[in-house]
């Protein structure tokens, strides 16, 4: 917050040889804070020996014109006063430009012709713009100034060049050192010094919620997976699964799939407790399968041991595929239906059109004659 401290900007003379004294003015730029406001009036101090013809102009605007009589090789000095309106009207983006535009001797008879001029330029800061000078902010308790710098709290962690880890408003070094070492709690913990395992930007040495909830400080605990086990065979398509509770988890995120490597899974879900039951035909029936938990909590996260298990699903029922009259058993009384139906056209599928073609034809017969007598 250096360059928004209240500075001294001093321009000591510079000579102007009087063959050149003409060419161009002598420009005395003075780069502010771009919040700077000045309280008071300054002072321009202008020397010179020989005649000269000056303009002192502040910005764009002339506020001195004024010239050294006679031809004689006489010294002048003239103290021109710039009012503070006069500076802060024309400071623009921090910066105020002075120009001193002397002209060319009138009498080059004096060989030691010269102009100087010297500014003493006080600016203060007012950050927030409120029309009121910070050091009075801050004397009138208006805003906070905690660490003793002269520049509000809100100006100092705006700037970039205060740092405010926690984002409270303040700067860093207004926090606590609770562990009294000299070290400001939070430089510690953003350098790993210190350890603040539930991130709430207090070391745990000082911390009383770190002997609280495990879950925001240690990582999840090794488990294992219960049911199905691995190897299980005939598993429902809609199973129940389970597995150990893992020390400080709050949530599983459960997977299973048709390969070890879960790229595609069939289920991907997250529960809070250790078991969860899938809705019926969730799995397809007859499928290898693969299963696998993740513990997680505000930590990390820990995968089962064994990292997966395998198991099967029961294979889904028998149909009599050529039971027209819905009893499950394909006999004379289907094909006394189907005899009904032979040569007519139907909606494809539909009776006993086994083959989809919308017919009934030798073609379905074979159908119900491969089927006869299933039975289930």
């Amino acid at each position: 917050a250096e360059r928004l401290r209240p500075r001294i900007l001093v321009y000591p003379g510079t000579p102007m040889d009087p063959f050149h004294a003409g060419a161009g003015p002598l420009v005395l730029t003075a780069d502010l804070p771009a919040e700077s406001i000045l309280d008071a009036d300054i002072n321009l101090e202008h020397k010179s020996r020989g005649n000269y013809d000056t303009i002192v102009s502040v910005g764009s605007t002339i506020v001195a014109h004024f010239h050294n009589a006679g031809v004689s090789c006489n010294t002048y000095h003239r103290t021109i006063r710039l009012t503070a309106d006069q500076i802060n009207d024309a400071i623009s983006d921090g910066q105020i430009v002075i120009t001193v535009s002397s002209s060319v001797p009138a009498s080059f008879s004096c060989p030691n012709s010269y102009a100087v001029c010297s500014l003493t330029l006080r600016a203060h800061p007012d950050c927030n713009f409120n029309g009121v000078l910070d050091s009075c902010d801050i004397a009138e308790g208006t805003v906070p100034d905690c660490n003793a710098n002269g520049v509000p709290d809100a100006c100092d962690v705006a700037s970039g060049l205060t740092p405010d880890l926690n984002e409270n408003g303040y700067p860093d070094d207004c926090d606590d050192d609770c562990d009294n070492n000299g070290v400001i709690d939070l430089e510690e913990i953003a350098s790993g010094d210190a350890i603040d395992c539930n991130n709430d930007w207090e070391i745990d040495f000082c911390d009383p919620e770190v002997e609280g909830p495990p879950e925001d400080c240690d990582d999840p605990g090794a488990f294992a997976l219960l049911t199905p086990a691995n190897g299980a065979t005939d598993v429902p398509t809609g199973p129940t699964l389970t597995w150990e509770p893992a020390y400080a988890a709050i949530e599983y995120d459960i997977e299973i799939a048709s390969s070890p490597s879960f790229t595609s899974p069939i289920v991907a879900l997250t529960v809070a407790g250790a078991e969860t039951t899938l809705p019926d035909e969730t799995l397809p029936g007859g499928a290898s399968l693969y299963w696998r938990a993740t513990a997680r909590n505000n930590v990390s996260e820990t995968l089962c041991s064994p990292a997966l298990s395998a198991f099967s699903t029961v294979a889904p029922p028998p149909t009599c595929d050529a039971d027209l009259d819905g009893d499950n058993d394909t006999d004379v009384f289907d094909f006394a239906i189907f005899a009904g139906q032979f040569g007519a056209s139907v909606t494809p599928g539909e009776g006993a059109d086994y083959d989809h073609d919308g017919t009934v034809t030798v073609l379905d017969f074979s159908v119900l004659a491969t089927n006869f007598g299933c039975a289930l």
